[in-house]
């Protein structure tokens, strides 16, 4: 039996790691209505509402995990970074994030609005766009050399971007504001120890694939090899300049043609991906991975008719692999076919249970959640 909590709290972690905030709470949160004892569920739910802002709330969760015997060096840290904030028995109430459209509205009438420039970096930097968010919070650091948050945010950004020299030159920049308080020291502090240890795993990933590289640069193996590498080590940017090389250099390369386009993916570059996706496809139309991938391509594209296509032949290629079910439910129900949706979506949890606590926070199925069925399927004892 697969432990959906557990489940969950991993893709919430995931999420945290790319800086997907929104999503990584409703991640964690769904862990913790499943299972409320689950520390590290509350353990996740904290570092995201402290990245979040939410002190009050990310206090109130480290404070759970606390209760429920959680004596981790995480639960000690959050403790520590969040021992100033006041405790408060209101609910705090979260407002609506505006639309991309709502802040560029707002910019437009007052070009100096610190709130919503950071708002529109940080919807930004979600959704990919990461040169423009990194442009938009470098203004608010140029309109307001004190904004602590502006600078702590430029550093998240250039540390996910594994610019490791400028993110630490700009955490100790913003260590230096006067005035900040020593939960703000703190959280700098932390930020720059996990940021000299990646840098550190970085240099020796660098190491162990460099050689053969200096060997004969135009090797696409030493590149893929190199890709590969950074890949397991979660450097999607190196990753991704190493199998765009392999690329390159052999464009009959498959294995780095499709690692390429799923780490593209991962940087949500969804166009880039689905051009080289369909190239794959045409050159390999009997594998069932490039059509798979493709379809899911399309699917970020919101392109869901074309993906189904795809996504077909993938499944006449691999007729039980589930997740492609899956991804054709999810197709299916963004295109308004609800009765075949939920065909496809039993079919997909019935060869991987661990599909339900997909769905359940799953948008693409919004429409059909509240429906007899898909609450039945969501019971099915497998």
């Amino acid at each position: 039996m697969v432990n959906s909590s557990e489940d969950l709290a991993n893709e919430g972690y995931e999420l945290l790691k790319t800086e997907k905030f929104s999503a990584a709470e409703s991640k964690f949160r769904k862990a913790i209505e499943i299972n409320p004892n689950y520390s590290t569920a509350w353990v996740g739910l904290a570092q995201t509402l402290q990245d979040l802002g939410r002190l009050r709330e990310a206090k109130q969760a480290i404070s759970k995990a606390e209760a429920l015997g959680d004596v981790g060096f995480a639960v000690f840290t959050m403790k520590m970074l969040l021992q100033n904030v006041p405790d408060t028995d209101e609910v705090v109430e979260v407002e609506k994030t505006p639309t991309e459209d709502e802040y560029r509205q707002s910019i437009s009438e007052n070009p100096k609005d610190e709130e919503a420039l950071k708002g529109l970096s940080l919807l930004l930097f979600e959704k990919g766009q990461f040169n423009e968010a990194e442009e938009i919070i470098r203004k608010v650091i140029k309109l307001n050399k004190k904004n602590f948050d502006a600078f702590h945010t430029l550093g998240k950004y250039l540390q996910y971007m594994e610019r490791y020299a400028e993110a630490k030159d700009i955490l100790q920049k913003a260590a230096k504001i006067k005035g900040i308080d020593t939960y703000h020291q703190n959280m700098v502090n932390i930020r720059l120890a996990t940021i000299i240890q990646r840098e550190d795993s970085y240099r020796i990933m660098d190491q162990v694939t460099m050689p053969e590289i200096e060997k004969d640069p135009k090797n696409p193996q030493a590149w893929f090899a190199r890709g590969q590498g950074f890949a397991r080590g979660g450097f999607l940017f190196a990753s991704e300049v190493a199998f765009r090389k392999v690329v390159e250099l052999d464009s009959n390369h498959y294995d780095g043609k499709l690692l390429h386009s799923r780490t593209l993916l991962r940087l949500a570059r969804n166009e880039e991906a689905e051009v080289q996706l369909r190239e794959l496809t045409i050159s390999h139309p009997k594998d069932w991975e490039a059509w798979a991938e493709h379809g899911f391509a399309l699917m970020e594209l919101n392109r869901d008719a074309d993906a189904l296509t795809s996504l077909d032949e993938a499944l006449k290629l691999k007729e039980d692999d589930a997740n492609i079910i899956y991804n054709k439910a999810c197709a299916l129900c963004k295109l308004g076919e609800t009765d075949d949706a939920l065909q496809f979506l039993e079919r997909s949890i019935r060869l991987d249970e661990r599909l339900k606590s997909t769905a359940l926070n799953d948008r693409d199925l919004a429409s059909i959640k509240e429906l007899p069925k898909f609450q039945e399927i969501l019971r099915l004892e497998l």
